[in-house]
């Protein structure tokens, strides 16, 4: 069973009278429980296996998956015998990671809880690890001081994020062309940079042993419309930008979106083969470093 931690997944209070505007923790609950999720994270499995084989997990090892969604690497790690907890915001998504585990007779706690608030002490996981999961907080840099705080000195971190330059954040630059985030959104493809990565994690621990590598997952299909039926249907963030546009925006975006694809396809003539690049980031961590607690991720 899912465990539920109180006061992080809801919507927001009205103070009293009247409506207070959606959490971000809210907001991602609704964006990506949208759709069929689990039916794109099938099929980019192989990224967890290789970050898994990278971080040489160890059997017994206290892991923690943050944002993991559908389990993909939480249970990558569970079949390594260590001890995996998964969390995210998303009781749906953890729903099919528990479901995954139980098919596979692999233990695995799920706790819904946001990743900006991790309801874990200090140093209480060897391992933690997040494969594009972490980017999408939206407070980034409280995410980031999270993430550290409940590893271990000592411990691993292991990241997979989509880079900008990727199919996938140009499909995500497309999804803000139309429908635009609030101004003040960090984007979350600063995850997939160097430079960026940097910014958000050397506040608050030094990382030794720094391995960054960039990485793609071939994504398939029979076709670009097939490829768009697909993530209209199953990826949140596109399924409600859809939702929202009007006729004329919807096909002035599909036509955007077979562009795109048609510019990554490596598989013409006869199949889609669109390579995602993403980077992975492999890292010891050292002592905590002395910084104040970030407020809204700039």
């Amino acid at each position: 069973m899912t465990k539920a931690v109180s006061g992080t997944t809801g919507t927001g209070g009205t103070g009293g009278t009247g409506f207070a505007p959606p959490s971000p923790a809210g907001i991602a609950r609704s964006t990506w429980a949208a759709g069929e999720f689990q039916r794109i994270a099938n099929r980019i499995v192989p990224v967890s296996e290789e970050l898994v084989l990278a971080l040489d997990i160890r059997p017994g090892e206290r892991v923690l998956d943050i944002a993991g969604g559908t389990g993909n690497t939480a249970l990558a790690a569970a079949r390594r015998d260590a001890r995996v907890t998964c969390v995210d915001v998303v009781p749906e998504l953890l729903d099919h990671a528990r479901l995954r585990a139980d098919v596979e007779l692999l233990p695995l706690e799920t706790v819904e809880v946001d990743a900006a608030v991790l309801p874990f002490a200090d140093g209480e996981f060897d391992v933690v690890t997040s494969t594009f999961g972490l980017m999408f907080v939206a407070d980034q840099g409280r995410a980031a001081a999270e993430a550290l705080r409940v590893l271990r000195p000592g411990g691993r971190i292991g990241l997979a994020n989509w880079t900008p330059d990727s199919a996938l954040g140009g499909l995500l630059h497309l999804v803000a062309k139309y429908a635009p985030p609030p101004v003040d959104s960090p984007s979350p493809l600063r995850w997939g940079t160097r430079e960026g990565l940097a910014q958000l994690l050397a506040p608050y621990a030094e990382l030794v042993e720094q391995r960054l590598e960039l990485r793609c997952v071939d994504v398939v299909a029979r076709s670009v419309a097939e490829q768009f039926r697909r993530y209209r249907q199953w990826y949140g963030p596109v399924k409600l930008a859809v939702d929202g546009m009007s006729e004329e925006d919807a096909q002035s975006f599909e036509e955007e979106f077979t562009e795109l694809w048609d510019r990554f396809n490596r598989g013409e003539p006869d199949a889609v083969v669109v390579p995602f690049d993403y980077l992975q980031l492999v890292a010891t961590v050292g002592g905590p470093r002395t910084a104040e607690q970030p407020g809204d991720g700039h």
